[in-house]
């Protein structure tokens, strides 16, 4: 009797698919996952998009997390004429000097943590990502990740267990 994965390779290869769209569809298989996380061990992390700390800015100010840095008084000024209702061209600064405002750092808000362990966050295909961990340690500690490799949550939540017990990993 052939194996499952066996009879699925030759009903694709029948109906004329190339190799490309084969290992593409086996991305829908659970038995793909679960042979893929077997094979890469416990240790091995992968992150398909990016990894957080490159897409991080873009979250925090997506969240409201992030706040404008204002280093001069010109600056707190504007800010008190915008409030205010005056036209802020009353304020400007010369033609000769750079618009500081466009270029200011953002940093973190002085509240950011507190709203940060307050969302709650799902990691929905989590995989051996990074991405958890990373999230975790940045303070969103209300989060669950999700994945339907049994294999792959087995793993996390053992390489887990020990560092971050409170990491909730879960098989779908």
């Amino acid at each position: 009797m052939a194996n499952k994965s066996s009879d699925k390779k030759a009903k694709k290869q029948s109906h004329g698919e190339s190799s490309t769209n084969q290992k593409m569809t086996f991305y829908g298989d659970m038995e793909y996952w679960d042979e893929r996380y077997l094979k890469s061990g416990d240790v091995t992390r992968f992150d398909w998009y990016l990894r957080y700390s490159a897409f991080k800015p873009t979250v925090m100010e997506a969240l409201g997390l992030l706040k404008k840095t204002s280093d001069s008084k010109e600056e707190e000024e504007k800010e008190e004429a915008r409030d205010e209702g005056v036209k802020a061209e009353a304020l400007s600064p010369s033609p000769n000097s750079t618009d500081t405002e466009s270029k200011q750092p953002l940093v973190e808000s002085e509240d950011s943590a507190k709203r940060k362990a307050s969302l709650r966050v799902l990691v929905v295909g989590c995989g051996n990502s990074a991405l958890s961990e990373d999230l975790y340690k940045d303070g969103f500690i209300n989060s669950v990740s999700i994945d339907y490799s049994e294999v792959v949550i087995g793993q996390m939540q053992k390489v887990y267990k020990k560092s971050i017990p409170d990491l909730r990993c879960t098989h779908t």
